[in-house]
């Protein structure tokens, strides 16, 4: 259990430092800022400062043996990522589109390492908690040897 703590607390740090990288450049990308720790990151100035902490407690919920809390903390953090794409992007199809391009390529032309790592280690992560969200757990075998 300890050890699903400590990676989702290690994952939140790294998604923190990539954040605040993002947004001290001159005209940096909020984006990172408020996806990785969404809905607390949507507290002004202190969400984002949020963010180990977030993911800490997605590693201790992950660690328990009933998978009802992980997945509603899941799904409570992506509900969130798509209300805010919803008041970012709009629900006009024809933005959908056009907006993340035009957005995201003059950041890509400006900082692209910084935006655009910290973005693909989020998804990365999300991949790689919704897969162990689903996936069947082992057994544990019990430290006692037979006839002891």
């Amino acid at each position: 259990m300890i050890v699903r703590v400590i990676v989702g607390v290690a994952y939140g740090v790294i998604l923190l430092f990539g954040a605040r990288a993002s947004l001290d450049q001159d005209l940096g990308s909020a984006l990172p800022a408020l996806l990785v720790a969404a809905p607390l990151s949507f507290v002004p100035n202190l969400g984002i400062y949020a963010t180990p902490v977030w993911w800490g407690v997605a590693g201790w919920l992950s660690a328990r043996p009933s998978r009802r809390a992980f997945v509603a903390f899941m799904v409570l953090h992506t509900v969130s990522v798509l209300v805010f794409w919803i008041f970012v992007v709009g629900v006009r199809f024809d933005l959908i589109a056009r907006v993340p391009r035009l957005y995201f390529t003059a950041l890509a032309d400006r900082f692209p390492g910084v935006v655009w790592r910290t973005l693909g280690l989020y998804a990365a992560g999300q991949v790689v908690a919704w897969i162990g969200a689903f996936t069947p757990r082992r057994a544990r075998r019990s430290r006692r040897r037979p006839g002891f």
